[in-house]
């Protein structure tokens, strides 16, 4: 159980996915796909027992590719199978308490950093109980221009990474494909 919850939606985010998630009374099922991916978690990895930047990065660039392409949502504390794991573990690790409040704002903060330009109005950060459990919806529209994922290599260089959503992947665009997404997606033609 959560509790303080004071102003934050815990009610299901719109839902802008087709039927490839569905809610049965026996359970929760739901299929990864163009529009829907399932994360475990957002930054917290229980098996090691600490933070893990590779799960956030994971999180950061399907929000990325939903708003490159044409929107989703993105379920944390939920397994590839559908599974309900819920977030109130890592919640505890990371805060020591069992506020909502505070993992909204880890991971809105976390966008802030690593989304360039930062598509605010592109997502919305909502909480659903199911089988007794919490967890976070994150639901994306599709954007106009480009959104890249910003990150630091060990020698302290920036990158600017484009990455889309293909089927039931998320996928980074480099090289070519990367300009030709580029002029594209800016209203040009491409004719390689």
């Amino acid at each position: 159980m959560l509790p303080n919850v004071s102003g934050l939606d815990v009610g299901p985010a719109p839902s802008i996915i087709d039927a490839a998630m569905d809610r049965v009374e026996s359970g929760f099922t739901a299929y990864e796909s163009q529009r829907l991916e399932l994360k475990s978690a957002f930054t917290w990895n229980a098996r090691h027992g600490r933070e893990d930047g590779d799960l956030r990065l994971g999180s950061v660039r399907t929000i990325a590719a939903f708003a490159n392409t044409s929107g989703g949502r993105l379920y944390i504390g939920v397994g590839d199978d559908g599974t309900i794991h819920g977030i109130e573990e890592e919640v505890s690790a990371l805060f020591g308490d069992s506020h909502l409040d505070q993992f909204e704002g880890l991971i809105l903060e976390h966008l802030k950093n690593t989304l360039w330009p930062n598509p605010t109005r592109a997502y919305t950060v909502g909480f659903e109980q199911l089988e007794s459990k919490w967890i976070c919806a994150i639901d994306v529209s599709p954007c106009p221009g480009i959104t890249y994922v910003r990150t630091k290599s060990g020698g302290g260089t920036v990158e600017h990474s484009i990455y889309v959503r293909t089927g039931n992947r998320t996928v980074k665009v480099a090289d070519i494909e990367r300009d030709r997404f580029i002029v594209e997606r800016n209203g040009g033609s491409w004719s390689l």
